[in-house]
């Protein structure tokens, strides 16, 4: 990996934390303007459970691909179809578990 390329993937992480901490900060003055608390906890749990899903949805779908598929290129499609579908998932559990604490009005 270069450094150009390190610097375009540094680049979008960055931006996707920008992108985190602007939805939380605007949750956060939507409870405090409205008097509640569902909205931060379903941006954070959507956050938490987004990236503990695609932790484990990515090292799922290497393993799945690889054995169905091959090491080379059925590899690198697994581990991206595996963190999107665990990411999905992560983020719909994550929901559910926190509307049971925090319920919407």
């Amino acid at each position: 990996m270069d450094q150009e390329e390190l610097d375009d993937r540094t680049a979008k992480v960055l931006i996707r934390i920008a992108i985190e901490i602007y939805a939380i900060g605007r949750a956060m003055k939507k409870d405090y303007d409205n008097g509640t608390k569902h909205h931060t906890a379903y941006v954070l749990s959507d956050l938490i459970g987004e990236t503990v899903g695609a932790y484990y949805g990515y090292e799922w779908g290497a393993a799945v691909a690889s054995e169905l598929m091959g090491d080379g290129l059925g590899k690198s499609f697994g581990k991206i179809i595996g963190a999107s579908i665990g990411a999905h998932l992560g983020a719909w559990k994550a929901r559910k578990a926190i509307e049971v604490f925090f319920p919407e009005p």
